[in-house]
């Protein structure tokens, strides 16, 4: 197929790095946008002694300066063919411990980060007639969990925001499509940020907090390969048409096929029972 040229947030680590050196090897153009330049310098090169393969460029997706800078340059140079909006991070604890902060800082970067890059590049894209933009959610933008208040309700936003898109935009010859990935083995766990009170054994959510605290620990046996992800995702950003959605991992996918399955009224009590089992476990760990 055709070399494509793709924008690409949050190419700094895990699956927006990897999917970034599986597009450029597959002979696409690739820009990365990486948000701390001087981690990734330390990580590349205990990675390689090459410098990395594809074009970086670093600035924050929530500084609107900075990107409508950075954005204007890089369209000068040429078109964007696809954006993908990978951006983006964890924030767990239960809403009443955590700081309306958290949530603001939450949306700026998963939501009204993404909502920025896709303005800016979008306007190319009508003049041409034609591009795709692959806004990654979360299979937790379809269900929710306890102590996942900012992240889940900051991908419900992601994926209902990209499914309107998608509508406005078809006339248009722009392709819109939803990424909803499972649990993904990469640093995503590491570097998710807990509630302030995750140590407080008094507090009325402790059984939440210890159960986060384990589950940051590992990763699941139905978790995916950072490197098996990102050759599903730059598969789908060669795609002539591109699906509403597109669920990698087998997590994500049992868990939407349970959603189409269930009606509304037993997933509610299937999750709340989960709940209540997940509360009265971790009660009785010390």
């Amino acid at each position: 197929m055709n070399s494509r040229r793709i924008l690409i947030t949050g190419a700094g680590s895990g699956i927006g790095l990897e999917t970034a050196l599986e597009l450029f090897h597959r002979g696409h153009q690739v820009i990365g946008i990486i948000r701390n330049q001087k981690k990734f310098n330390a990580m590349w090169k205990e990675r390689s002694t090459e410098p990395p393969p594809f074009s970086i460029i670093n600035f924050d997706v929530t500084d609107e300066k900075k990107a409508a800078t950075a954005v204007a340059r890089i369209l000068k140079e040429g078109p964007v063919d696809v954006l993908i909006n990978n951006a983006g991070y964890g924030q767990y604890g239960c809403f009443e411990e955590l700081p309306g902060s958290d949530y603001r800082q939450q949306f700026e970067t998963n939501v009204f980060g993404l909502m920025q890059m896709t303005r800016l590049v979008l306007p190319s894209m009508r003049k041409r007639g034609r591009g795709s933009i692959l806004n990654v959610s979360s299979i937790l933008g379809r269900v929710a969990l306890p102590t996942g208040t900012p992240y889940c309700s900051s991908k419900w936003a992601v994926s209902g925001f990209t499914r309107a898109l998608r509508f406005e935009l078809a006339p248009l010859g722009i392709q819109v499509c939803g990424v909803e990935p499972g649990l993904i083995r990469t640093s995503f766990k590491a570097n998710m940020q807990l509630s302030p009170d995750q140590a407080n054994s008094d507090s009325p959510y402790a059984p939440y907090n210890r159960m986060i605290a384990d589950e940051i620990k590992e990763y699941g046996r139905m978790s995916t390969d950072v490197r098996t992800a990102a050759r599903r995702m730059a598969s789908l950003a060669e795609k002539e048409r591109l699906p509403s959605t597109f669920r990698i991992g087998l997590d994500a996918k049992l868990t939407y096929a349970i959603t189409r399955i269930l009606p509304e009224s037993w997933l509610d009590v299937v999750f709340r029972m989960a709940s209540g089992k997940i509360y009265k476990k971790y009660s009785t760990a010390r």
